[in-house]
């Protein structure tokens, strides 16, 4: 689960690279603070970014 929100999380819908906070905030500008999404993610940011940080510690193990 914590790969798949990486993925998910660490990239923009035209498949570029971006950090978690830039994404969270593409998120917010594209459907408006008070969109249900918008909402979600905010509850859901900090569980968000532990998965994205839990994954880049991996991957810099891996290197």
């Amino acid at each position: 689960m914590e790969a798949l929100t990486y993925g998910d999380m660490t990239t923009s819908p035209d498949s570029l690279p971006l950090d978690v906070d830039a994404r969270l905030m593409e998120i917010h500008s594209r459907y408006g603070l008070e969109h249900l999404v918008s909402r979600s993610i905010a509850n859901a940011a900090p569980c968000i970014t532990s998965a994205v940080r839990a994954v880049q510690i991996t991957l810099s193990f891996a290197s």
